[in-house]
Order: C-alpha cells, then structure tokens, then sequence
C-alpha cells in the first residue's frame, strides 16, 4: 500500500502544473502589469510573491502553468527568461529531489515517530542516573543560568519567529507562555494562512507534532516532574515571545518560496530571532531573503540538517549552507560528535560540513533532550536530529539579545554580528574534532552573555549560492562568460550536487584544482545525464 501511494506521489509531482519563481528587472516593477506570460506553447499566470503591503522582493514573482508540459522545471525556467525580455531570472518552486530525499523524508518521520515511544535512544548517550534537562546545565548549555543572567525585566520581550510544522492547538504542558497567537502565520497550501496549528495530519513523509517538539525546547513552559524532582521551565528562553510560522507539513522543505515569504514575514512582523529546524536546496531566491533579514538585524538560526548512512548528504543543507545564518550541528550528552564514520550505520545522525562552511557553525546538544509531544498533553518525549539543538541556539541568541536591549547600533546588522560574536567566542573548542564536526565549537549560554555587544566588526560578505570549481567546469573564468543563465546553471548544478552523491564526488576532485581533464569533464557529464531531474539546458552549457 505505501508503495503505491509512494509511486503515485512520485508521479504527481511530475505531471501536474509547474511553478516557477521569476524574478524581474528591478526598474520595470512599477510598469511591470502582466498577468500571463509564456514559455513556448504553454502559458503562465503570475502572481506576486509577496502582498502588496510588503517591501520586500517587489521583483519576484510565481508563474504557475496553465498546461502539462514534458520540459524539465529548469528548461522551462530558462525558456521563460529567453522568450521574455522583463524576465531576468527563474528557478522551480518545487525542484524535484531525487528518491534519496524522499527516503530521508520517511526516515525523519519514523525517527519522530519513534521519540513519541520510547525513552532515551540508546544508540546515543544519555544520562545515567537520569537527569531532566541535562542539556540546561552548567555540564552542558548552561542555559539555566543563562536565564538567570538575561534578568528579564519588564517592556519589550525579544520576538522569536518559530519556523516549523506548527504548535499544538492543544493545552499542551510546555506550551510557552508567551505564544503569540495575534501573529501565527501559515504558509502551507490549502490551509488557513491565520492558523498556524499542527492539524497532527499524517501523510506518507509529514511529521506531524516536529513543531511542537523544537518550540519546547525554544521555550516551553514550566514543568513540574515530582518523579523526576524537576520544576523549572523547560525551555530555554521562555520569557520571550513566540510567533508560530508553520512552513509545510514536512522538516524537508519540497516547495521553495515558503522560506522566503517567511522570513519577510518575520522581519516585517518585527521578530529579532528565527528559529527553524528544517531545510532544503539551493536556491537564489533565499539567499536573497536571508541578505534581507541580516540587513535588518534578524539573527537567522538554522538546522545543519540530518543524515542517514551519509545520505543524501552528510554536508550542511540550505538555509544553513548561507553564511550570514548561524548554523547548528549536533554533540551528545558524552560531548562526542552527533555523527558516526561508518556508512553502515543506519540511524539518524546530524550534519556537518564542508570545512568552508563551518566558520558560521556551532554545535549544541542532541539527541535525548527532552521535548513535549502534539497532542500527549503532560508528556514529554525526546527530541532527536539537529532539529533539537537548533532552538537551544536560537534561546541563547534571544536571551542576549533581552540582556542588551538597549545598546544602541549604527547599523542594524551590526546587532547580528554582535550576537554571532558573543555565541563563538565562547564556544567550547577543546573537544576532539571540534573544528571539523562543530566549526566554532559547542556553545556555552551563560558564557556568552557575558560578552558585551561587539560593534568594530565588518558585513558578513553577502551570501549567495556559490560552487567554486564550476567555473573552471564550465569555463566560466577562461572565457569570460557572463551569460544571463550563469546563476541558474549554478542553482541547477548546486541542488543536483546536494541530493546526488555520485556527481558530488566527482565535482569535488576539482577542487582546488587549477585545470580540468577531458576524462573528468566526461565523467561529469555521463553522470549529469544519468539523472532524471538534469535539464538539457545544463547539458548542452557543457562544451
């Protein structure tokens, strides 16, 4: 049965109308009145991607397919810029991940699933004798005492937009107290956009409840355990307030411009902190947005991302891959890598790299960290994946933030620098392989308050979706080539990477490399073409 219904999925996404996110050129927007273009034979309507009210991405907007189309989503991106002189730009809204996504996607959710259940998994350290909320700890995130330190006082709380599957429109027991229902958002088709509420609907790869478990740990209520002689809040910043953002049904992000509208959202919905334990593919229009919230002093805290046997990937997924988020990966109780070297291991494990990417990066604890459960009411399961380390960041970003309100900045970004400033300069980097598996080391909350803002510091270089050695691939250097498709061969070329392990390898020999040989171009390309989702346009950019 689940393979029919797998199958039938998998069709669906292939057959049924193409979106396409265009952007135009920004000094036709005012003039720009188009309601329909086309690609060839098949018509598009179009749509802006923002509302009117926003500021933000004025230029980009959806091209929804009126007919089915056997072109490739890219080659029909590419068509529509050819054939459209206000059209500079196109991606697929729904890139089509390959299988090895969907099989994480199922492996997620049956690791979500199975914390629903169980105790401690003990694949990974845990506590023996058992301590409630070890993770809070001096021995571990010290984020009890740092919120001792924040010294909440009355006014503004610092808002957290919490990016995920939804609360829990239950009375749940961790529930925070502050949960900012006047400002829920939900960007999932079909559904009310007012109503950021997990319905706990189960598909084949939804994860109903991942919401409910990651705003526990960003800032569950208190929690009064007499077996487990705790009576403390479970969260780590639970004074600040939540405004629930529910992106998809799914951590694994199949329809690229919720992210964006999002993130517009937050920053224009005043929030200080975004906190999202989800992921998904390269893309140009996120790398814009994510410039956006930087400029505008959001602190964007994202989820490294999971793996299982290395696959898809064991490297940082998108948004965590942009340099102006703070990535975080995972360490467990035992202060040991939330990862294993062997490509036999088959359990969930969290991600981490290229050494490049690392230097946004910090580590905080997971698994076995405790986290309330969709509609369990008084019971409180174990978060798993990054997911459960990513909101223990974002808490700690918040709490400094409160204990440094009032500094006064010249430029927003700044505010972003100083924070990441105050996070890695305290991180703990004497554990083994801490650059490799943890980049700027594992973070130490109470530690980081103690550092005051920091503002002699320069921009974050701007983030953009870059892989070094395609331009020696492609010859973009030696020949100069400065086509308008450039960036969306790039795009192309950087989701395929990502979700195919095989043509990863062979793009990564080139790194470093000053020259290329005729056998690895070949190569390259053989494998190119053994994917379905290539288009021909990337294909024939090979010379």
């Amino acid at each position: 049965m689940y393979k029919i219904l797998f199958c039938l999925v998998f069709i669906i996404s292939f057959v049924g109308a193409e979106e396409i996110l265009i952007k135009i050129k920004a000094d036709g927007v005012s003039s720009f009145t188009k309601k329909e273009i086309r690609a060839g034979e098949i018509s598009f309507k179009i749509r802006p991607l923002t509302n009117k009210r926003s500021r933000f991405a004025k230029n980009w907007f959806i091209a929804t397919s009126n007919e089915r189309s056997d072109k490739s989503s890219w080659d029909l991106a590419h068509q529509l810029v050819e054939e459209n002189d206000d059209v500079i730009y196109g991606e697929p809204n729904s890139p089509k991940m390959n299988d090895k996504y969907r099989e994480l996607a199922r492996s997620l959710k049956k690791e979500h699933a199975q914390n629903d259940t169980r105790g401690y998994n003990d694949t990974w350290s845990y506590p023996d004798p058992d301590v409630f909320g070890w993770h809070l700890q001096d021995s571990h995130g010290q984020l009890k005492r740092a919120r001792r330190e924040a010294a909440y006082k009355s006014g503004r709380r610092i808002r957290i937009a919490h990016f995920d599957t939804g609360y829990d429109p239950k009375a749940n027991i961790t529930t925070p107290e502050s949960l900012r229902l006047d400002l829920q958002k939900n960007f999932v088709k079909g559904e009310d956009e007012n109503l950021a509420a997990d319905p706990g609907t189960d598909g084949l790869i939804d994860q109903p409840g991942h919401g409910t478990s990651t705003m526990s740990v960003l800032a569950g209520n208190r929690v009064d355990l007499p077996d487990k002689k705790y009576n403390d809040y479970l969260g780590g910043a639970p004074e600040a307030d939540i405004v629930p953002v529910r992106l998809s049904t799914t951590v694994l992000l199949f329809q690229v411009d919720v992210f964006a509208k999002g993130l517009y959202y937050a920053i224009e919905s005043d929030c200080d902190v975004v906190s999202m334990s989800m992921g998904g593919v390269a893309s140009k229009l996120w790398a814009e947005a994510v410039n956006d919230a930087y400029n505008n002093g959001v602190v964007v805290v994202t989820a490294a991302g999971n793996n299982v046997a290395q696959l898809p990937t064991h490297y940082l997924v998108y948004p965590a891959k942009f340099k102006r988020v703070i990535a975080v990966c995972g360490v467990g109780y035992d202060h040991n890598p939330y990862f294993k070297d062997d490509k036999w291991f088959v359990e969930m494990q969290g991600n981490w790299g290229p050494k490049e990417l690392m230097g946004s990066a910090i580590a905080a604890y997971t698994p076995n960290t405790p986290a309330g459960k969709l509609g369990k009411g008084n019971h409180i399961g174990n978060g798993g994946g990054t997911s459960a380390a990513t909101p223990q960041i974002a808490a700690t970003a918040a709490l400094w933030l409160h204990k440094y309100r009032d500094f006064k900045y010249e430029h927003k970004w700044q505010r972003v620098n100083a924070v990441r400033h105050a996070l890695f300069s305290t991180a703990r980097k004497d554990l083994p392989n801490s650059e490799k598996y943890y980049g700027n080391g594992v973070y130490r909350a109470a530690d980081a308050l103690k550092v005051a803002p920091k503002i002699d510091s320069k921009p974050v270089p701007e983030d953009e979706v870059y892989l070094p050695y395609l331009s020696l691939f492609f010859g973009w250097e030696t020949l100069e080539q400065t086509t308008d498709n450039k960036d969306m061969i790039t795009i192309e070329m950087a989701q395929l990477e990502q979700s195919n392990p095989e043509l990863r390898k062979l793009l990564e020999e080139l790194r470093g490399k000053t020259s290329i040989t005729k056998e690895q171009k070949e190569a390259i390309r053989a494998e190119l073409k053994k994917i379905p989702e290539t288009s021909q346009t990337l294909l024939d950019a090979i010379k």
